[in-house]
């Protein structure tokens, strides 16, 4: 074996730990004040009152009213009334329809068994953005190997440390 091999296995397990040692480690980012009264889930939208929005050519602003089912966290199956408030910016406003998926954001009591109120956020993406992150993968692995492989442990190592 010789040393130009011997380096890149080297490479490979050492950024392999660091990107699993980074992965463990605390963001900074983490404010109890804010997470211990939060859940983000994924909630199916069962109907939505649309009475209250006002739409102004391409612009929409109001509030739009959300019954949710709650599809993962603490509150699998209940139902909850939620709120999507569209302040006229197109570039993060989203009108939401029956049956999308979305990610929703609940506020909880104080001792976290009752649900205060709840929010739509956005369009559930999470479980398309791992298909397509795994396709990109595979994809990188098969067509280049293992300097494919290597470059995949090193994006991924980028992505933590940012």
């Amino acid at each position: 074996m010789n040393f130009k091999t011997k380096a890149n296995k080297l490479f490979v397990i050492t950024i392999s730990l660091a990107c699993f040692v980074l992965a463990l480690l605390p963001t900074g980012f983490e404010n109890p004040s804010l997470t211990n009264s939060t859940q983000r889930v994924k909630a199916k939208v069962l109907s939505v009152d649309n009475d209250d929005l006002q739409s102004y050519s391409v612009v929409t602003v109001g509030t739009q009213e959300l019954v949710l089912k709650i599809l993962s966290g603490n509150f699998i199956g209940d139902t909850v009334r939620a709120q999507n408030v569209l302040m006229g910016q197109m570039k993060i406003d989203k009108v939401f329809k029956p049956h999308d998926r979305v990610l929703a954001v609940l506020m909880l009591d104080e001792s976290n068994l009752k649900i205060i109120s709840a929010r739509a956020d956005d369009i559930y993406r999470i479980n398309l953005e791992l298909l397509l992150f795994a396709l990109f993968a595979m994809f990188l692995v098969l067509f280049a190997g293992w300097i494919g492989f290597k470059a995949l442990i090193s994006f991924v190592f980028t992505a933590l440390t940012f």
